[in-house]
């Protein structure tokens, strides 16, 4: 006859064994393995080129509308015969994306001092050289969509305006004569 303790001594090394091989299974359950892939892609450093300044040329200390100098070329007002846009090129790789930002006002200080007018830049861009063809860029950088051009020179072209005035976009009323002077940044960055 058998006694309790046969059956445990059975029994035991079974149950052992058993919780053994449970183990091992839920461990195999936990563990897992994946790949990833890294991947960099590397662009060329962005050049920025000034390649002429904004001049709205000889205005009359009063004028009876706004200043305002387009720079697609199409319907400047109150300017200068001797006004022109200015124009910056960018370079880097071709069809990478840019953010282009740049300050909504500019102080113009005249040079015996005196009141300040100030100058709203109106900047516009195209792929290719032509400014009549470029489209509005915003100065906080919002505009999207902006690409260097495909050839191997990879530029953007950027076209510079804007309008002039004393007080609140108003045309200018009773301005001292002199020569106004303000510096626009321009930031370009890959977006």
């Amino acid at each position: 006859m058998k006694t309790y303790k046969t059956y445990i001594r059975t029994i035991l090394p079974l149950f052992v064994v058993l919780g053994l091989v449970g183990s091992a299974q839920a461990q195999s359950a936990t563990d897992a393995a994946e790949t990833m892939t890294a991947t960099a892609s590397v662009v060329a450093g962005i050049t920025l080129t000034n390649n002429g300044n904004v001049n709205f040329g000889q205005i009359a200390a009063s004028t009876l509308n706004e200043v305002f100098l387009d720079p697609t070329g199409a319907s400047s007002n109150e300017v200068g015969a001797n006004s022109s846009t200015g124009k910056f090129t960018v370079g880097g790789s071709p069809n990478a994306t840019i953010i282009v930002s740049y300050s909504a006002t500019v102080p113009m200080t005249p040079a015996g001092g005196g009141t300040n007018l100030t100058w709203a830049p109106s900047v516009t861009g195209n792929t290719t050289d032509n400014a009549s063809g470029s489209s509005a860029i915003a100065a906080d950088g919002s505009t999207s969509g902006l690409a260097l051009n495909s050839n191997t020179s990879a530029e953007y072209h950027i076209y510079v305006g804007g309008r002039l005035y004393e007080v609140d976009g108003q045309a200018l009323t009773s301005v001292d004569p002199d020569t106004y002077t303000g510096t626009m940044t321009l930031n370009v960055a890959y977006n």
